[in-house]
């Protein structure tokens, strides 16, 4: 039976997230610049958690890397699904 955890946003941090994205069997790390990176089957995601005042942000940036020879209108579906 699965477990169901929600964090307070208090908790939400790089560090927090590492730990859960480790424990989920992701390869993560955070490099010296403090950027959070998940290396997932296709893509390679950076995350960054924004804070000032009254916002609060998680933002994912992904890098997919496509091959040359596959067709223009297949690499723009890939994007927008």
């Amino acid at each position: 039976m699965q477990t169901i955890r929600y964090a307070d946003e208090k908790e939400v941090t790089l560090p927090f997230l590492l730990d859960l994205f480790q424990h989920a069997q992701y390869e993560a790390s955070i490099n010296d610049d403090g950027v959070f990176m998940v290396l997932a089957e296709t893509a390679l995601v950076s995350i960054d958690i924004l804070t000032a005042e009254n916002v609060r942000l998680i933002r994912l940036t992904s890098n997919v890397q496509m091959k040359d020879a596959a067709p223009s209108n297949k690499k723009l579906l890939s994007l927008i699904n």
